[in-house]
């Protein structure tokens, strides 16, 4: 009787790692096919070799620099460029970048499969929604640019999935923070989870859901004003100075409110 129940537990736990593995063997596969249409490891972008140019010089001069001289100037995602620096003490900086690039991509695609599979308890539809991640063209070309698209959607997704999952403990805290120093976009979904939250205080009128709110605002608050200063005394900003860059060169500082209500009515339309 024991042999059979310990089986049943193996079976069990085998069932559960092969969807993970499949989903892992799919993205490897579809992402090394790409790949084998751009065998010098060109990358596409010229943000990417601007990327690559901090990255060589993070160990050298200590610090986020493109010419040895000005900190965090023009570095859009610190984190990314910590993350190439490192795998570049192992690898050339261009594969240490595609490299990333896949990992996260792998990452992301487990997430879904995950959230998804806790939001419907149903292995198949968990595993359709993790391959169409893993096969979908744009997310591939996306993990393979050189640039942190992938690694901010695999923070993205396991804030969201995070949230969802332990809806009252701050564990999303860390990766909206990892977020957040991959990409400045990071911010709206700060927004819009604390926004839900308030949203759902004022329906419900639950002191709990008040009090994990503001909880997670002195966790988040206590991490990130010190990211938020040493911006600040680098660049004059406490955000980086690419996303203001686009907002001055956009001008949309100065859209009249009518035409920034239209663009916002337009941004939830697509998405």
């Amino acid at each position: 009787m024991k042999n059979e129940e310990k089986k049943s537990v193996e079976g069990s736990g085998l069932k559960t790692f092969v969807p993970y593995l499949l989903i892992v063997i799919v993205s490897c596969g579809m992402s090394f096919y790409y790949l084998l249409c751009n065998p010098d490891f060109l990358l596409i972008f010229d943000d990417s070799y601007i990327t690559l140019k901090f990255a060589a010089h993070f160990f050298d001069f200590r610090g986020i620099t493109y010419d040895g001289s000005s900190y965090l100037t023009g570095a859009t995602s610190p984190l990314h460029i910590i993350l190439v620096a490192l795998f570049g003490l192992f690898l050339k900086m261009e594969i240490a970048s595609l490299a990333i690039g896949i990992i996260f991509f792998i990452f992301s695609s487990l997430i879904v499969y995950s959230w998804t599979f806790k939001i419907y308890n149903d292995n198949r539809v968990a595993l359709v929604a993790g391959i169409v991640m893993s096969t979908n063209g744009w997310l591939i070309y996306d993990s393979l640019n050189g640039l942190e698209t992938t690694t901010f959607i695999c923070f993205s997704l396991l804030t969201f999935y995070s949230f969802y999952c332990f809806p009252s403990k701050p564990f999303y805290i860390l990766p909206l923070l990892l977020s957040i120093l991959t990409r400045p976009e990071g911010w709206f979904i700060m927004c819009s989870l604390w926004g839900w939250q308030i949203v759902q205080f004022i329906l419900q009128r639950d002191k709990k859901i008040l009090k994990d709110l503001l909880l997670s605002i002195v966790i988040f608050s206590l991490a990130i004003i010190p990211y938020l200063l040493l911006y600040l005394y680098s660049t004059g900003s406490p955000l980086p100075s690419t996303a203001l860059a686009k907002a001055v060169f956009f001008a949309e500082s100065d859209f009249p409110l009518s035409i920034k209500f239209k663009f916002l009515k337009d941004g939830i339309t697509f998405f």
